[in-house]
């Protein structure tokens, strides 16, 4: 049994690259909103954060990690997009 290997359009790259896009802006303010509220923390409840995962500290973390798998995916599809093209 085979089986085919689908591979998206041109179309469906392009879309896929704006709504990717968008999340990263969207992370991008999340992320420097995120750093205000961490400013504005005191430091042992950054720390305690920290260790429990609570407050701005464990969310700016998440946030960064999520930006940072997005960028990653925004390249993939980029090199995809410019190998069809």
């Amino acid at each position: 049994m085979y089986i085919a290997k689908v591979l998206p359009t041109k179309e469906e790259l392009l879309a896929t690259l704006e709504i990717v896009k968008e999340e990263i802006v969207v992370l991008k303010s999340e992320v420097t909103n995120l750093e205000q509220q961490k400013a504005k923390t005191p430091k042992i409840l950054q720390v305690l954060g920290k260790w429990f995962g609570f407050g701005p500290t464990n969310k700016l973390d998440w946030v960064r990690f999520k930006l940072k798998v997005k960028t990653e995916e925004m390249a993939s599809n980029k090199a995809q997009y410019t190998a069809t093209t």
